[in-house]
């Protein structure tokens, strides 16, 4: 696990309000037709047999939502961050893809505690050992990453990406 570290638990300064919205609307449909010349990994998922054209997640940006980030109590006022929340219901994916060669660090708060069916690997490594709160640190987007709901239940992450340059 030398890619990721949970930096600690910043249940306080989660709304849950934030969850609330997003459980309850729509936002922008996570189809692999968007990934075609960004991910290096769609032409061998089309090959695969994966359908270009399914929703197969829902992503959250700013535009999609009410409220305002606040700054994250573990970053610096100001810093150049991008945000958005990712929504599986029961039986959605985001499958396996690297994000950025950029120099950035990635930011990974679930909101809500881990449930048995919420599935997310990140660089070989199964994390299920988390609480609504609680942040990972990626250092980079380097790395093959992906999540699956095989529950019964919505599953909402905050991912948060940190410009170093």
């Amino acid at each position: 696990m030398d890619n990721i570290k949970k930096i600690g638990n910043f249940k306080d300064w989660v709304d849950p309000a934030w969850r609330e919205e997003i459980i309850s609307k729509e936002g922008r449909p996570g189809i692999m037709a968007e990934w075609k010349g960004r991910h290096d990994v769609y032409n061998k998922m089309i090959a695969g047999g994966w359908d270009p054209s399914v929703v197969y997640w829902w992503h959250y940006q700013p535009q999609h939502v009410s409220f305002t980030l606040p700054t994250p109590p573990w970053l610096k006022e100001g810093c150049k961050i991008k945000w958005w929340f990712v929504k599986l219901i029961p039986g959605q994916v985001n499958p396996l893809h690297t994000d950025s060669k950029e120099k950035i660090k990635l930011y990974w708060l679930p909101l809500q505690d881990y449930e048995f069916g919420h599935v997310f690997l990140i660089d070989n490594q199964l994390i299920n050992d988390y609480v609504l709160g609680d942040v990972f640190e990626f250092n980079g987007g380097n790395f093959p990453h992906g999540s699956s709901n095989i529950s019964t239940s919505v599953r909402v992450t905050l991912v948060i990406k940190e410009y170093l340059e």
